[in-house]
């Protein structure tokens, strides 16, 4: 089981005290959707589809990623500048 799955289920525990499983349910959904989109997008030059686990291990580091993401590109600015 990946680390999704183990946050839902903190998120499910905690939502059940009020009424809102519909809500979670969406919450759920759209997170879901997002990393569905962000794998795809990733691998869009690699024919091979990710598989469901592959997918599950990259959403445990994806703010990791966006935060590499827009260090290099904050570097790229700087090199341009210093040109």
């Amino acid at each position: 089981m990946s680390g999704v799955h183990r946050g839902y289920c903190i998120l499910l525990k905690k939502m059940s005290n009020s009424n809102t499983t519909q809500e979670t349910l969406e919450i759920m959904k759209e997170s879901e959707k997002k990393l569905v989109e962000e794998s795809v997008n990733k691998n869009k030059f690699i024919s091979k589809t990710p598989s469901k686990e592959e997918i599950e291990k990259e959403s445990e580091d994806t703010s990791l990623r966006q935060e590499t993401q827009r260090r290099t590109s904050n570097h790229g600015h700087a090199r341009k500048r210093a040109k």
